[in-house]
């Protein structure tokens, strides 16, 4: 079924991510595309664009609904990313999970990249909504980390790229120029909407992030 994002459901979206970057410390702008998974949608530009969560990237997990103690597959923190089933990708990237201690704690993980053979340790909480507030902040952070422009110097030009959201993806080119006067120019403005419009970031990620998506489905046929 179609979801179309309604005023109401825009604001509570911002409210909700303000309130989350306020206690964690995560950026605005990752923490909204957080939240707007949570809500079912792709991100924080998908929202916006009145569209329905689809793509290579599953949903995050809700502050509501952290899986505890999932059956994982034999060797699941012992297989390359790249490596790894379609199936099992879809399931658990970007979705953090809980496993419990023998104390009754819990460790809390997430297949997200951060190392290259398995789920990403993001600590130990001493109860479930401990936990679940764990895997918020740990994710917007990572989310946040992928999203923070780097360099890459050609023989003629210099790009700014940012971090795949899926293992099978190269990194996305947001923008290229002709002279790091022009880049530093780019990044200065960048770090202002950051700050005064975090929309407008979230669009540029997305597109770019889009891109090499549409580039990738494109050598596929």
């Amino acid at each position: 079924m179609s979801k179309h994002p309604t005023a109401t459901l825009l604001a509570n979206i911002k409210r909700e991510a303000k309130r989350r970057a306020k206690t964690t410390n995560a950026s605005y702008n990752a923490t909204l595309d957080v939240v707007a998974r949570e809500f079912g949608f792709a991100s924080w530009h998908a929202v916006t664009q009145g569209k329905n969560a689809a793509g290579p990237v599953p949903a995050a997990a809700s502050e509501r609904e952290l899986p505890v103690d999932p059956v994982l597959r034999p060797m699941f923190d012992y297989t390359p990313n790249e490596d790894r089933p379609a199936s099992e990708l879809a399931q658990w990237w970007l979705k953090p999970f809980a496993v419990t201690r023998g104390d009754g704690s819990f460790d809390v993980r997430c297949l997200d990249g951060g190392a290259h053979d398995r789920s990403t340790w993001y600590g130990t909480a001493s109860d479930l909504a401990s936990a679940k507030e764990i895997a918020a902040a740990k994710l917007a952070n990572w989310l946040e980390f992928l999203d923070q422009p780097i360099m890459t110097i050609d023989a003629d030009s210099y790009s700014l790229t940012i971090g795949s959201l899926h293992p099978r993806l190269p990194r996305a080119v947001l923008a290229t120029f002709e002279s790091m006067d022009l880049l530093r120019a780019w990044l200065a403005e960048w770090e202002e909407n950051i700050a005064t419009h975090p929309e407008r970031t979230a669009a540029a990620l997305q597109l770019a992030r889009q891109v090499v998506i549409e580039r990738d489905a494109a050598a596929m046929r």
